[in-house]
């Protein structure tokens, strides 16, 4: 079962990652060079930029479809056979708690590398998304609860963790960096349950 779950996830996660890197290719990297270019800042080689854009999507993707895989498996008996609309669930609640929240407290850099007071706040978004989610999902008394820590860091999140090159940044790039996470997200869900449902059917036959 372990040796299904890591195959599970290394398929599921480049999948995704696949996905979604060719979505950044076509419609985030020309917007983001060109935003580059206004500002006058340095671009860095478009082969390096894939490079790197390749090895960060796989990894995410890969230990995020591990961790779908175990919990497919832990909640869906027989073992692999998730539901698709449970799948595609899994799927969005990582994209509203990872991808989603946290964009309204640090909404997408121009620069590649987050500041400091950035990758704070969008830890303290994602914790707290991830918190508040699972608390609506599974809590039972206190489940609406949730919603505090979900919401409350957009709200506290200072003007500072917000450049201010990011203003050259295209009014539609937000929509389609987020567009591409939901992508990305869907894809983890569905494909890691369309890997261990094959996986499952092989063993079985």
């Amino acid at each position: 079962m372990t040796l299904r779950l890591i195959l599970a996830g290394i398929a599921g996660g480049l999948i995704a990652a696949l996905l979604l890197t060719l979505g950044q290719h076509i419609l985030e990297l020309p917007l983001r060079r060109a935003a580059l270019e206004l500002a006058g800042l340095d671009l860095p080689p478009p082969n390096k930029q894939m490079d790197a854009l390749i090895l960060r999507n796989i990894a995410f993707g890969v230990v995020v479809s591990m961790l779908l895989a175990a919990i497919y498996v832990q909640r869906v008996p027989p073992p692999g056979h998730v539901r698709w609309r449970e799948a595609a669930l899994w799927g969005l609640a990582g994209f509203v708690a990872l991808a989603l929240l946290p964009a309204l407290s640090t909404p997408p850099s121009l620069s590649e590398i987050s500041p400091e007071g950035r990758s704070f706040w969008w830890l303290v978004a994602a914790g707290g998304a991830v918190f508040g989610l699972a608390l609506l999902a599974f809590g039972r008394r206190w489940r609406w609860f949730g919603l505090v820590p979900a919401l409350l860091p957009p709200v506290l999140a200072p003007e500072s963790a917000i450049e201010a090159e990011d203003s050259m940044l295209p009014p539609g790039f937000m929509l389609v960096d987020l567009g591409l996470d939901l992508l990305f997200w869907l894809a983890l869900g569905l494909g890691t349950a369309w890997v261990l449902r094959r996986m499952s059917q092989a063993v079985s036959s």
